[in-house]
């Protein structure tokens, strides 16, 4: 399975520094580090050589992949904000350019995501 994961580029390697770089940024529950994980997951296939996957991403599906289901507004937006600090650690760790929040709002008015700046290939 290991070797498969490989040769189809399922599996993706990033640094331990990142890791302990972003773990400063918020405290490691179980629904911070898999947004975390998605987060890192989504960037760097976004990144890859001919990727053609958006450079948005959307809070909602974040908390999903993450099992997290904020039923009250004060939750999510304590998710969205963990989800900037990690975004901001990421840019100064060099994984991504920038990002910038999305002008589409949802039903009760609110930001529904992100849009990464990823870095140019060299």
């Amino acid at each position: 399975l290991y070797q498969h994961a490989i040769t189809t580029r399922q599996l993706i390697s990033y640094p331990q520094a990142l890791l302990e770089a972003t773990s400063a940024v918020a405290s490691n529950t179980n629904t911070n580090m898999l947004m975390r994980s998605y987060l890192i997951t989504r960037i760097k296939t976004m990144t890859r050589p001919g990727a053609k996957i958006a450079k948005q991403i959307r809070y909602d599906t974040v908390f999903e992949k993450a099992g997290a289901e904020p039923k009250e507004r004060k939750d999510k937006a304590r998710l969205v904000k963990t989800i900037k600090k990690y975004l901001d650690a990421f840019v100064k760790e060099g994984l991504i350019a920038g990002w910038s929040e999305n002008e589409e709002r949802g039903a009760s008015h609110e930001k529904v995501g992100v849009t990464i700046t990823t870095k140019r290939a060299r």
